[in-house]
């Protein structure tokens, strides 16, 4: 039985193998973990699907394989361990026909001999041609060459002259994860062609923290602001309509609910859980929802359809004592939110006289290919306006 890279999510083309749990020679029951897979977006553990003895293992560890590419093979109890498919023969040359001249005939060279190394995966060879690196320039550390070595070597091309900066003073080299890697592809692709522009506003959250220690002494706990903020964006979406879109090249598509995407910090990266119809649940299910959410994120349990789409997200720093920031928006939406931290400021009342409220700032960054400056600035005031009468969000 061929077992094949699965697919990670509509948008994952390829993952990397973490850890085998198998050794060639093991047997394997139905429902054992196998392996270990990663992506951009988090890491599975990949079961077999049935009884058996793991023959070959063709990805090794640290490799790179495309989605629906074969990584190993489950020979069954009465059954030979698969064979590796060969192209079919070329039909017999006609007893007439001269043989091909192979002097004009074009076709790949052959791979230079790899000083050091006695095995190149496939995806490594592959990988090496496609950022035009030499295989024979490798060090020689005694393993086979991997695609993790390939994009460890391409991505140490253009800081060579870094390395050579700091050679001479102490430090430590991290190799990037797979998830690090996508991340700074993605956000560089993000600010490079979306038109990004930016607006703010401060929120008056003297309500908010009221309705909140209120609920706190009724019944013990209360949504977090961030749930608050994500319903009151749902909101705000369903009452500015021509915002609740996303560029799709050659179109746009307007939503008829709001799935509201939210910023969760991992130790190599960030992932982006989304609450679906965030604008039909109430802030105390988008709060349970959302712990649920950040900690399988934290713990690389989340399914492509926990983090896949989106209208828009919500990124608040405001837990750790930022005030104000602009944040990059996730394509391919078209809107993120970023929340500062709650500080008191002052204030004139209507009498003239100065009042210390508490206030946050809060920083649209919007895609202006399809939302205007008038379109951005009616959601940020939608949102705010509901922010601050949070008894209408219960």
């Amino acid at each position: 039985m061929n077992i094949v890279m699965p697919s990670l999510g509509a948008s994952v083309s390829e993952g990397k193998i973490v850890q085998w749990f198998k050794a060639v020679g093991d047997e394997v029951a139905a429902g054992e973990p196998l392996l270990e897979v990663e992506s951009d977006k988090t890491s599975l553990e990949i079961e077999a699907p049935a009884s058996g003895t793991l023959s070959e293992i063709r990805v090794a560890e640290d490799d790179i394989a495309p989605v629906g590419e074969i990584i190993c093979i489950l020979a069954g109890a009465d059954e030979q361990p698969a064979e590796t498919v060969e192209a079919p023969a070329p039909p017999p040359a006609s007893p007439t026909a001269e043989p091909p001249s192979t002097e004009d005939v074009p076709g790949d060279p052959a791979p230079p001999p790899v000083r050091g190394r006695s095995q190149i995966s496939p995806r490594a060879r592959k990988l090496a041609a496609e950022k035009g690196i030499d295989l024979t320039q490798l060090a020689d550390t005694g393993a086979p060459v991997t695609g993790a070595d390939i994009l460890a070597k391409s991505n140490a091309v253009p800081a060579a002259d870094v390395s050579l900066m700091y050679a001479d003073t102490p430090h430590q080299r991290h190799t990037i994860s797979s998830m690090r890697g996508t991340i700074a592809r993605r956000l560089t692709e993000a600010k490079q062609t979306i038109p990004h522009f930016y607006m703010s506003a401060e929120i008056d959250l003297g309500p908010l923290e009221q309705l909140r220690n209120e609920l706190r002494s009724k019944v013990g706990e209360c949504p977090t602001v961030t749930a608050f903020a994500i319903k009151a964006l749902a909101e705000a979406l369903r009452a500015v309509p021509e915002a609740n879109v996303v560029w799709a090249g050659d179109s746009i598509l307007q939503f008829e609910r709001a799935d509201i995407a939210v910023a969760v910090a991992l130790d190599d990266g960030l992932l982006t859980p989304v609450i679906r119809d965030a604008g039909g649940k109430t802030p105390s299910s988008i709060s349970a929802e959302l712990k649920d959410l950040a900690t399988r994120a934290r713990q690389g349990r989340l399914q492509p359809a926990d983090y896949e789409g989106g209208v828009a997200s919500i990124s608040n720093l405001g837990m750790h004592g930022v005030g104000r920031f602009q944040a990059i928006i996730n394509p391919p939406q078209a809107l993120i939110l970023a929340l500062g931290a709650s500080e008191r400021r002052p204030r004139e009342a209507d009498d003239g006289s100065v009042q210390f409220v508490s206030q946050m700032t809060v920083t649209l960054s919007a895609d202006h290919r399809v939302v205007d400056g008038v379109t951005g600035a009616n959601l940020l005031a939608a949102f705010g306006t509901r922010l601050q009468a949070p008894d209408g969000l219960l």
